[in-house]
């Protein structure tokens, strides 16, 4: 069984992913590229609320202090992540739009179990572990382990293969790894600080909100 961490995809990703599955080969470049462009901000919207907004939005106990800080973060992945995004973009050739659009197509999911359409990040072996720890043990710093590990995962899957698939040059390639550090670094850091300062309550949101997210895939 292979260990995923689910997030909302929401409504607008998987309704423009839909359309380029199904339209993309007849689009001129520029239809293309407004089409790609529009979908890459939905993939960024999707994932920041599935990651980060998602510990305030999906029946997790916060502190006015805990949802400050998530709410800073969603900002700042945001605004990295979009500015990225439109400077990658805006001159890209056909082929480059056509595979980022099937990148993040293919990111999009549809489990058995699961009611609406997923962002499914893999979890490595050691963070799937230790999600299982946070939930049985709910203790903060399992807790703290466990969320390291999802913004990790979820980073590579989600940002660090992007820009794999779609090349850049030397200056931007600078701006994508101090862009990623960046948000590597900020989420793992508003994670720990606010599990750190949450209740034995909070934690155990946290760690049923783990749970919910959690799915094992064949």
């Amino acid at each position: 069984m292979n260990t995923v961490f689910t997030l909302s995809a929401g409504e607008e990703l998987p309704a423009l992913t839909d359309a380029f599955a199904r339209e993309h080969a007849g689009w001129d470049v520029e239809p293309l590229r407004a089409h790609v462009t529009a979908l890459a901000h939905a993939f960024v919207d999707a994932s920041v609320q599935g990651l980060v907004l998602g510990l305030i939005t999906d029946g997790v106990t916060v502190s006015s202090f805990t949802e400050s800080l998530m709410r800073g973060l969603a900002s700042l992945v945001e605004s990295v992540a979009g500015k990225l995004v439109h400077q990658v973009l805006k001159k890209a050739p056909r082929d480059v739009l056509m595979d980022a659009g099937q990148f993040f197509t293919s990111r999009v999911a549809r489990l058995p179990d699961v009611a609406q359409p997923v962002i499914a990040v893999p979890m490595t072996p050691d963070n799937a572990a230790a999600l299982q720890l946070a939930i049985e043990s709910v203790e903060k710093d399992a807790l703290v382990r466990a969320m390291a590990g999802v913004v990790d995962d979820s980073l590579d899957y989600l940002f660090v293969a992007a820009f794999a698939v779609i090349p850049v040059g030397p200056l931007t390639r600078r701006a994508v790894d101090a862009g990623g550090h960046a948000m590597r670094s900020g989420g793992k850091s508003a994670s720990a600080r606010a599990i750190r300062n949450a209740s034995n309550d909070e934690h155990k949101d946290l760690a049923d909100f783990i749970a919910r997210r959690r799915a094992e895939l064949p």
